[in-house]
């Protein structure tokens, strides 16, 4: 079984407990259980880190699940200002090769949103 701690920004949830990264890292390593992880969801980190890449490249090994929407309004990827390409990049550079899951508020109705996976596939097939 494997735990995954999300920090989830304080914009859109004030007052949440844990709303950045570091704090999340810092847990995780005092915790030192191989069976803990981040659930590091793009989204969120895009709100609170300057740079996602360097985000990503600080929680490394610790990174267990990836979700991701874009920003502003969490809608579908390629809407906004996260740069997929990059993230996904940085991923695989920290070692991540498991599953991502879109968790995102579609624009319209869903099936009229989805003209993203075709693109989001491409940039996973990608090497580094």
């Amino acid at each position: 079984v494997r735990t995954v701690l999300e920090p989830v920004n304080g914009f859109d949830r004030p007052g949440f407990f844990l709303d950045r990264l570091a704090p999340a890292i810092e847990i995780l390593r005092e915790a030192a259980n191989p069976a803990a992880g981040l659930l590091f969801d793009l989204y969120h980190m895009a709100r609170t880190e300057p740079d996602l890449p360097a985000a990503i490249a600080a929680a490394g090994r610790l990174i267990g699940h990836v979700q991701f929407a874009d920003t502003p309004g969490r809608h579908e990827p390629f809407t906004g200002g996260v740069e997929f390409a990059a993230a996904f990049a940085a991923l695989r550079r920290a070692g991540y090769a498991d599953w991502v899951a879109a968790e995102y508020i579609p624009a319209a109705r869903t099936e009229e949103g989805l003209s993203w996976l075709p693109r989001l596939r491409a940039l996973l097939a990608r090497p580094c």
